[in-house]
Parts: structure tokens; sequence; C-alpha cells
């Protein structure tokens, strides 16, 4: 590894510098050129000089041609010897043979047995140049050629590859004054740019006006554009930190619940009021899986049918839920769906929920005030007129009778003005208890005013109504006891109204009912008689 050390810091600044990275290339083609190149002009200048030596051999024997004739044609083995010598001195022959036409033989120079000249010249009589008198063996010294060749080739190729060296130190020279110096200047002006400056920014000098100056110009364009969207995303960034640190101080330091859900209905976030709110359900909320809203409330059907309609609507809805548990915890929600462009967020709703348990306690006390007789615990009249058409719309569902009874207190007076107004408030309290004995739970039984009290039931058939004012008539048999061993009797007159024959107007009930009442008033008393009847003597005689 500490071997590749030196190779790897070289090739990391080459990386890092174009100039560098220009001179790799260059060397890289030189070299290769150099190669190819080299090698195929190595092997022209070789070849060139074979021709050379080639031809120069021929030229050297066509000099000598005429006296090697000569020397032939008089058989002067001493001239013959003394051509072939000086042929045979020159460096690109090696052994120069001169053969006569009688047999003789005359050679200079040493060469392997068996070679074959490279070069034989027939030699004509001077005097007919038709009649062959001998000829001229010529062998190259080729060694010697091959050197003479190689060297050639090599002082080629030396020379190129100083031309290209030089080249290349040139052509290094202009791409770095030409392109890697004023690159290398727009890119160290670049590092000292911080764009986090809010200042204004120093602009990319270049006195170049080529491809350089207009990449410059356009890079403080640039430069410009993102400086100046640095600078808003920054002012956004900042505005949405506050936000963020608002949110945050309102979502967590709210006094109200405040909880987002999900497309699912779930809670998706939950602030530490609405924690607080439900511990007594959820004690760790926040630690637990999404849970559907609706889950945490007494009539869930009710809290997912809001959250429909809201995603419907788009619009906010106000309403009071109760809790889910045993405690009785009252809270008035506000439904707001979420208007989002991230599709991420499509469908979430808002809640915001104020804990209203001590106010529903005390309207639900005053609504009881405002519904029931303080004194008896019955249904006051503004509580039974509010109860009456419900049981109408049973009776009409059931296709049944709606009967109205309304009661008057005989000799209640005396009672107030011989034993004072306590005892008449519990005679009062008395019947009422024996009202509710002698009747069925889902009755509806009120005081309606002073001695006065108004019953209200589902029955059906005539025998219904008797038996009724029956049941009536026996709440008043038994005298009350208004203090120890003191008892009073007291009688109740009573008109009865049935939807049969008066229809189920809740007035023309009354009217009727008080009408009957009159009738039995003005008669015996302490009897019933059914509005539209005419049977009161024989009904009153029987009970008495």
């Amino acid at each position: 590894m500490k071997t590749l050390r030196p190779f790897s810091l070289l090739k990391r600044m080459v990386r890092e510098r174009l100039d560098l990275q220009i001179a790799v290339a260059i060397i890289c083609l030189a070299a290769a050129f150099l190669t190819i190149g080299g090698y195929l002009n190595f092997l022209r200048a070789q070849e060139q000089e074979r021709t050379t030596a080639i031809a120069m051999v021929r030229e050297m024997v066509s000099v000598v041609e005429g006296n090697a004739a000569i020397a032939a044609y008089l058989q002067d083995l001493q001239m013959a010897l003394e051509i072939s010598s000086g042929l045979q001195s020159s460096r690109y022959i090696s052994m120069v043979v001169i053969d006569i036409v009688d047999g003789e033989q005359v050679s200079s120079g040493v060469v392997e047995a068996g070679r074959v000249a490279d070069f034989v010249l027939e030699l004509a009589s001077p005097f007919d140049p038709a009649t062959a008198v001998g000829s001229i063996r010529v062998y190259a010294n080729l060694n010697q050629i091959e050197k003479l060749a190689a060297s050639k080739g090599r002082s080629v190729v030396s020379g190129q590859l100083a031309l290209l060296l030089m080249v290349s130190i040139a052509i290094l020279w202009a791409v770095r004054v030409v392109v890697t110096r004023p690159l290398g200047s727009v890119v160290g002006q670049l590092r000292q740019i911080d764009l986090s400056n809010e200042s204004k920014l120093k602009e990319v000098a270049t006195r170049s006006e080529d491809e350089i100056g207009y990449l410059a110009k356009n890079i403080n364009s640039m430069l410009s554009a993102i400086h100046s969207a640095y600078l808003s995303q920054a002012e956004q960034a900042r505005r949405i930190a506050l936000l963020e640190r608002k949110f945050r101080l309102i979502f967590e330091g709210s006094h109200a619940g405040i909880v987002l859900v999900d497309e699912h209905n779930r809670l998706s976030l939950a602030n530490p009021a609405f924690q607080s709110l439900v511990e007594h359900l959820c004690p760790n909320l926040d630690q637990e899986e999404a849970q559907p809203l609706a889950r945490l409330f007494k009539d869930p059907d009710l809290v997912e049918e809001i959250l429909a309609r809201v995603r419907q609507n788009h619009g906010s809805v106000f309403h009071d839920l109760m809790l889910a548990g045993d405690l009785e915890v009252w809270v008035r929600a506000v439904f707001s769906v979420i208007e989002s462009q991230n599709s991420d967020e499509e469908g979430y709703i808002e809640v915001v929920f104020s804990d209203i348990s001590d106010r529903a306690l005390i309207e639900q006390h005053f609504e009881y005030g405002a519904t029931h007789d303080q004194l008896t615990g019955l249904l006051n009249r503004r509580g039974g007129v509010a109860g009456f058409p419900k049981q109408i719309e049973q009776a009409q569902a059931r296709g049944g009778d709606f009967i109205l009874c309304l009661i008057d207190l005989n000799d209640f007076k005396p009672v107030n003005d011989v034993y004072g107004h306590d005892a008449g408030d519990i005679v009062l309290k008395e019947i009422s208890l024996r009202l509710q004995g002698a009747l069925r739970a889902d009755d509806v039984i009120v005081r309606w005013g002073g001695d006065e009290f108004v019953v209200s039931m589902l029955a059906a058939g005539k025998d219904a109504v008797d038996t009724v004012g029956r049941n009536l008539l026996s709440v008043f048999a038994q005298p009350v006891e208004i203090r120890p061993e003191v008892w009073v009797q007291v009688g109740g007159s009573i008109g009865i109204a049935s939807s049969e024959r008066v229809g189920f107007s809740v007035e023309r009930l009354v009217e009727a009912a008080d009408e009957a009442m009159y009738v039995v008033k003005k008669g015996d008393k302490n009897s019933y008689w059914v509005f539209g009847d005419s049977s009161l003597e024989q009904k009153s005689s029987s009970l008495q």
C-alpha cells in the first residue's frame, strides 16, 4: 500500500488540475503517435538505406565494368584481381568474384559457403558486344547495410521524437496561457465567493473576450440569480422557522386540545392539552399507534358522520360531544378541513376541543330546572309540552291511540287553609309518588300547575281508556298523612281526551281533556270522563 501512495497522490493531483490533464492527454497522444509513426518511419528509413546501398554497389560495378571486360578479354588475372580488390574495399561489398570464359577465376573477400551472389554482371568483349568474355559476381555486405539502415532509422526517429517533444511543449505552453491560466483565474475567484454572504457578490473578472470571457459573464449572471434565490430562500427559511416557533408555542401551549386527523379518520397528531383531556381513556396516547378518533367518544357514529360532512363540504362544523368512559366529560369540537396543495396531506382535518364539562353540567341543571317541577320532581308544563310530540310520533308509528288525562285535585284548598302550605306540599308530593307507582315507566306525568296534573300515554281501544281512568282514581282512594296521626283526604276530577276522537293536536287534546275535567268537576267529582262519552253518571256511581 505504501508503494501505491505516490501514484495515488499523482493521480489525485492530475484529477484536480486541468493543465495536468491536458499535459497527460498530449503525452499519451504523442506516445501513441511516436510508437506507431516511429516504427513505420524506422522501417521506411531502413528500406531507403538498403536501396541506396544496392544502388551504390551497382554504380561502382558499372564504373569498373569496362576495365573488367578488358581484363577478362585479355585474361589478365592481375588486372582482374586489382579490380575485384578495389570493389571489395567498399564497406557495402563483402566479396567480388570475376569469372573468365576459359575457366579462370579471380576473387577478393570471403562469404559463407553456399551463398548466392546478390548481383551478377555479364562481361562482353570490348570489340564484339555479342561475345561474352566473363562475369562479375558481387556479394553485398548485408550486415553492414543492416547496421547502417538501423542507424539511419534511429536517427530519423530521434529527430521526430525531438520535434514531437518541442511541439508538445509548445502546445502545453499555449494551452496554459490561453486556456488553463484564465480558467484557473476564474476558478480561483469562484472559490473565494461566499453565496451565504448577504452583501453584494464580487463578480468574476477576466480579460478574455473568447469563450472563457463568455463563460465568465454567464457565471456572473448565474451566481447573481443563485445568490438572489439563496437570500430569498434564507429569508423564507427564517420566516418558516419563526412560524414554526409560533405554531409550536400555540400548539403545545394551548389550553384547547388540538388534533390532526388523517384521511382514515385516525389520530395523526395531538397536542399535550388533548392528551391530558383523554388521559383517563388513553394514558399513553403519544406512545400508542394511531387510532380512530371516533373511538374516544360516546357516540362514534356521530363523529364519523361529522368528519365525512366536513370533507364533503370543505367547511367547519361545531358540535358538543361527550367523551367515552365512566367520567362525564363534555367537549365543544370545531372540525375544519385542511386545504393543502400537498397530495400527501389531502383529506386531513384539524379538530380543536374545549372542555365544557362544567358548562354542560350547569346547562343540564338549568335545563332540568326549566323542564321539571322543583317540588315534586315531575315534568312541569314546559317539559310536558316538549315531550308530548315524541309520544304522538310513537303512537302514529305504531298505529295506536294517544291519551291525555287532566287531573284536578278536589278538596285541596282546605288542606292549605287549615294545615298550611307545608301540608299542601306534602299532599302534592305524595300524589306525585302514587301517580308514578300507578303508571308505566314510559308514561309521562306532568305537574300542570297548582293542584293540576297531566298524564299522557299510549293505549289501544276504549277498554284501555277505562283502565287508565280507574288506575288514576285509585291514586286518591287512600288519605294522605301530613303529620304523625294526621290524615287528609283529597280526590281527583279526571278529564280524558283520546286521539281517536279529537286527533293528534296537542292543543286540541288539552282543550278536550280540560272540558271533560270540568264536566266531572261540575258533577259528582272524584270521577273521570272521556271526552265525547255520555256515561259519566254510571262511571261515577259505580266508583262510589
